[in-house]
């Protein structure tokens, strides 16, 4: 099992792409056709043609969505249409590709997205929170390369699922998926003993404020940013960060922007994977993750994600009536969305 950080993750995928003899296996919720989705792209375009099978998913959200910008913008027209020659390029050369997660009639399930992450080659695979784009290139970021065959038996078992159609929830090898991921990020922080240790640019949320309140007498710490790329959680970001520290609860700013995920408990359980462990994911999503409980692993990760950066504290913040609303309204319909208008989305 390997930490891969940002260019290390993609000089190791194309290790592997260059000597894959029989299978690739990838799912992302975004795959753009900027340089770094077309390179990759004509990579598996090249295996393809040699006879290697390809099979590749990618969530409805890259046809609304590209470089952090909507579809419509003058400024990603170029770029909208270079991902949809992009993967009818694809298609033509032998792939085989499917897409998840259609927006329904008036997009009603637009917040409904496929969030995973997975990409198997051969007998190695790779599991974490990067998509392939420019912008996501250019974020701090992880994917776990992992060798341990019962693992990535459960990996590939979810990417065959879904290829064909289904959406599963499952917990099987250290291995879970949406509801049995949800399950198990509350099984674990319940547990906790001595630490618990958060990371997630988007885990501004009231979920995470319930979380902490029920964890008083032990060591608590959440890793985010100060400013990301969603407008909703900037809103609602001062209302938990006057809410949080009075959960006993430290909060550190990445000085870059980071798009890591990870829950450590204890030095002991590490859960990485897809999901951002906020009210979002756990409702509407399909995640996958994967608990890691090797010691070594997790001091390595711990002294190389966190102990080697240099971290921002925020300042004493006071929450006011648009985030205290924004909040409230978000809260009800994300509650609305996953009850009522997409009553199907987690099964």
């Amino acid at each position: 099992m390997k930490l891969l950080i940002s260019d290390n993750f993609w000089a190791d995928l194309y290790h592997r792409l260059d000597n894959c003899k029989k299978e690739v296996c990838m799912q992302f919720m975004t795959f753009e056709g900027d340089a770094t989705g077309l390179k990759l792209a004509d990579k598996l375009i090249t295996l393809s043609k040699k006879g290697v099978k390809v099979r590749v998913i990618i969530d409805c959200f890259t046809d609304i969505y590209v470089s952090d910008t909507l579809y419509t913008k003058p400024q990603v027209k170029e770029e909208v249409e270079a991902t949809k020659k992009m993967m009818a390029d694809m298609t033509e050369a032998g792939i085989e590709l499917k897409r998840t997660r259609p927006f329904g009639f008036l997009w009603v399930k637009i917040l409904a997205r496929n969030h995973k992450k997975i990409v198997v080659i051969d007998d190695y695979a790779y599991l974490g929170g990067i998509n392939i784009s420019d912008h996501n290139k250019a974020w701090f970021d992880f994917m776990i390369g992992i060798n341990n065959q019962k693992n990535i038996e459960s990996i590939k078992n979810d990417f065959d699922a879904t290829f064909s159609g289904k959406e599963i929830n499952s917990s099987e090898n250290g291995v879970y998926t949406t509801k049995k991921l949800k399950e198990k990020y509350f099984e674990l922080i319940k547990n906790a003993k001595e630490e618990i240790i958060i990371s997630s640019p988007y885990v501004l949320d009231r979920s995470l404020l319930k979380v902490l309140e029920t964890k008083k007498d032990i060591r608590k710490e959440v890793y985010t940013l100060k400013q990301n790329n969603i407008g909703i959680v900037n809103i609602i970001s001062p209302y938990l960060l006057e809410k949080i520290p009075k959960t006993a609860t430290d909060i550190y700013f990445f000085k870059q922007f980071s798009h890591a995920k990870f829950l450590l408990i204890d030095r002991k359980y590490l859960l990485i994977g897809s999901s951002n462990f906020n009210e979002h994911s756990f409702s509407l999503m399909q995640e996958i993750g994967l608990v890691i409980e090797d010691k070594e692993f997790i001091d390595d990760f711990y002294k190389r994600i966190i102990g080697e950066f240099e971290f921002e504290k925020p300042q004493a913040a006071k929450s006011n009536l648009l985030s205290n609303w924004v909040n409230f309204m978000t809260t009800y319909f994300l509650w609305l969305n996953s009850k009522i208008i997409c009553p199907k989305v987690l099964k």
